[in-house]
């Protein structure tokens, strides 16, 4: 997930941002004269919050967080202290601390949807799904017609495996705002994976007119061709996407799959010299790209690159299983059997046939080529 929309609703213009700083400050310097019996007000903790927005605007951290403690200190059941604090912790990174904060926010007031969906964000993007999907319904029991609540519940859903809610939630988004590009692609991928194909293409090819600007729905589309082995028409979505795009590393990789296909090897490999530079983690794409110098029987760079994807992901019995098909493609058939052998303990003779199937033409002396990667 992307970093959650970590907005600061603030009510002040950034034209009387100075101004109205000096007025709070003022303020709260009068409320400061000395009395016989000074006594908090009310309207000293909504001086001290809004004195700590104007200050998290300005990217004072340190002093907003003060002045909103100040403000809670004053008046520990004001909600919006709370609301604008947990958004400067979120500046700072600091996640136990907004998530206490918005927590706290709804417990002084349990029908404020946005802090709901502020909170149901914050779950989404530390990955706590089963919670963020109650928040999210909390927001539409409160506003039913909340499209960005349905959105993520809908993500989080899909992400949880309940792909049957998550597509209800899609669909009650796009009832609401049928121009909801993001919807089409959610429920364009759950359709996917169902393999509800011509649907997929249905939602995909809407999102793509309504936003013919956005790589990612040129490249959810290329995709969906991929799957269907359409790599011409592939190719063309993924390429729009890459020149909307350039820094979009999965149309590398899918891009790359298909030039192999097509014997262009050398512009493979660019394709995955770039995927790999923007992003040096993907074990998938070394491994890709190894396989393709194993075709090419470099077999050097082949082990060099496989090597790096067992390395990153060394639970992944395929990677392990590459660096046999190397091995096995330059007749080192002991290394390759020790590899396949690895690979097997790893997934087991039901869920990697192949290896299995390998490991018994080695062990029996009746060696076949070995097949080529696919992202």
């Amino acid at each position: 997930m992307t970093n959650p929309k970590l907005h600061l609703k603030f009510i002040f213009t950034a034209g009387l941002l100075a101004l109205a700083l000096f007025t709070a400050q003022i303020g709260l310097a009068d409320d400061a004269t000395p009395t016989a019996t000074p006594t908090p007000q009310a309207k000293d903790a909504e001086l001290y919050t809004a004195r700590g927005a104007l200050l998290g605007l300005l990217q004072s951290y340190d002093e907003a967080i003060e002045s909103f403690d100040k403000a809670i200190s004053i008046n520990p059941k004001y909600e919006e202290a709370y609301k604008y604090r947990a958004d400067i912790y979120l500046q700072t990174g600091d996640i136990g601390a907004a998530l206490n904060d918005y927590t706290q926010a709804i417990a002084i007031n349990p029908k404020d949807a946005e802090v709901f969906y502020q909170r149901g964000l914050l779950y989404e993007y530390v990955g706590v799904l089963d919670l963020a999907a109650e928040d999210f319904g909390h927001v539409l029991s409160i506003n039913p017609k909340q499209v960005n609540a349905y959105i993520h519940r809908a993500s989080a859903y899909c992400q949880l495996g309940q792909c049957d809610k998550a597509l209800a939630d899609y669909n009650q988004a796009i009832i609401l705002d049928p121009r909801n590009v993001v919807a089409y692609s959610g429920r364009g991928g759950i359709l996917l994976n169902q393999h509800q194909f011509a649907e997929a293409m249905a939602d995909y090819n809407q999102a793509v007119v309504l936003s013919p600007q956005s790589a990612v729905v040129y490249f959810n589309r290329g995709k969906l061709f991929f799957v269907l082995t359409q790599y011409d028409e592939a190719l063309v979505d993924l390429n729009q996407a890459n020149a909307l795009s350039p820094v979009f590393a999965d149309v590398y990789v899918y891009r790359a799959y298909i030039l192999s296909q097509q014997g262009e090897l050398e512009d493979a490999i660019a394709d995955l010299d770039m995927a790999i530079l923007l992003n040096p983690n993907d074990a998938s794409s070394y491994n890709n790209r190894g396989d393709i110098y194993r075709q090419l029987k470099k077999f050097d760079l082949a082990l060099a690159d496989t090597g790096k994807a067992a390395e990153l992901v060394p639970e992944k019995a395929i990677y392990v299983g590459s660096l046999g098909d190397i091995y096995y493609d330059m007749g080192q058939y002991d290394e390759a059997l020790s590899y396949y052998r690895k690979a097997l303990q790893l997934q087991g003779a039901e869920q990697y046939p192949i290896i299995a199937q390998r490991i018994y033409e080695l062990e029996n002396a009746t060696p076949t080529p070995a097949p080529t990667a696919k992202p």
